[in-house]
């Protein structure tokens, strides 16, 4: 069975889908169906750090980003607590990337940073939807002393 409406017009931003689907030659023998559709999960947001910078690949409907950063090897002592792992913010409802990155951390220590999408499409959220991610991050983020307000 083929269903096809031919181009419809865009009556949602991307990557929502909100169409009416119509098969049929005439009213009474025809099928329609509405299909509305949105991500499951936030869209996986690309990051990268250079000495320099934080960059991270935007939404088209996200107006702003929080970036915060913390020590490796605290997360790492701590069996992945981030409420105590989270050393501070870089940028708060920031609405471009890249932010100003950070100085060199001492020699045997490593830094983390994580991006959340503020609003838009994508959510709300520190966390990468995936499924070996061993719980949620978000809450010990926000109660770290050095979250983003």
């Amino acid at each position: 069975m083929r269903f096809d409406s031919g181009l419809v017009p865009v009556t949602a931003p991307f990557p929502l889908i909100d169409i009416t689907i119509n098969m049929g030659v005439n009213v009474c023998l025809g099928k329609v169906f509405h299909l509305k559709a949105a991500p499951g999960r936030a869209v996986m947001l690309g990051m990268r750090v250079d000495p320099f910078d934080v960059l991270w690949d935007m939404f088209p409907d996200t107006p702003a980003y929080d970036v915060v950063f913390g020590s490796l090897n605290v997360l790492r002592a701590t069996g992945g607590d981030f409420t105590q792992a989270t050393a501070g913010c870089m940028g708060s409802d920031v609405a471009a990337s890249p932010v100003a990155g950070l100085a060199d951390p001492p020699v045997g220590e490593a830094l983390w940073y994580l991006v959340r999408a503020y609003g838009g499409v994508a959510g709300t959220t520190y966390d990468a939807g995936d499924p070996g991610q061993g719980g949620t991050c978000d809450a010990q983020i926000n109660a770290a002393p050095g979250a983003c307000p």
